[in-house]
């Protein structure tokens, strides 16, 4: 395309579905318009240390932006986003793994995997993200139920097992409405 990745996203995929504070550029934000991201359950403060996975992770954004976000993916599961054709939405969440090796998913957190996307026994496609120095960012829908969640934290909860007991509970109340 000729254009930098950021860039490519922000005009093609970000302006298109609202996000406007969403970005992959840190310098974009004073310090106090982002959440302080924690290493433990101490309250020890993350230093920023970039993002070394950049393009695949490293995007910024609020709660509400990540879920005009959800909401677009939805709609494309449902053939019905602006943002790209419906077979790359099919192709994004449908389960691409053979079933022998799905099987062999040791922890058994998902049933198989799409593009970027996990899909569960029960339906619903997910996605996981956040910082690995601080923050966790979990999203899914539902498309029996029509039913989109996240959950955001500025908390790695894979820091501890009482963390992810925790995110786990909040997870599943969710589930509840």
């Amino acid at each position: 395309t000729g254009m930098k990745f950021k860039d490519y996203v922000k005009k093609h995929l970000f302006s298109k579905i609202g996000l406007m504070h969403s970005s992959f550029d840190e310098g974009n934000y004073k310090e106090n318009q982002l959440a302080k991201p924690y290493l433990t359950e101490d309250k020890i403060a993350a230093p920023s240390l970039g993002f070394i996975n950049y393009p695949d992770g490293g995007m910024y954004s609020n709660l509400e932006e990540l879920a005009l976000y959800l909401i677009e993916m939805m709609k494309g599961y449902y053939g019905k986003s602006k943002l790209l054709r419906p077979e790359s939405f099919k192709m994004m969440m449908s389960p691409l793994l053979k079933p022998e090796i799905a099987d062999t998913n040791p922890q058994k957190t998902f049933n198989n995997i799409g593009v970027f996307w996990q899909l569960d026994d029960d339906g619903s496609i997910k996605h996981y993200g956040g910082n690995p120095h601080g923050g966790t960012v979990y999203f899914s829908f539902n498309p029996s139920r029509n039913i989109g969640k996240i959950l955001m934290t500025n908390y790695d909860v894979r820091a501890s097992k009482k963390a992810i007991i925790e995110f786990i509970s909040i997870w599943r109340t969710l589930d509840r409405y």
